[in-house]
């Protein structure tokens, strides 16, 4: 009776631990930066005038990164203020 009754309780722990961790997955990721193409960043523009192209654009930071398997690095916005 006691094996049966630490089973139990395991299988209950280890549902709600997934369950909570099903519920909560994902919230704390930061959202996708958007890359702009046509911002390719060389030595004329780099991490600071993108981030102003970015404030311009109304989001919060930016910076010079690659996109995807691209070797050319791009302006790249985060946190676009709604």
């Amino acid at each position: 009776m006691e094996l049966q009754k630490i089973i139990f309780m395991l299988i209950i722990f280890t549902a709600f631990t997934s369950a909570f961790t099903a519920r909560t997955d994902g919230e704390w990721d930061p959202p996708a930066p958007k890359c702009f193409h046509g911002l390719v960043c060389n030595t004329h523009f780099g991490d600071e005038q993108c981030f102003v192209r970015c404030a311009e654009m109304k989001y919060l930071a930016g910076s010079c990164k690659q996109d995807g398997g691209s070797v050319l690095k791009y302006c790249c916005c985060y946190n676009h203020l709604s």
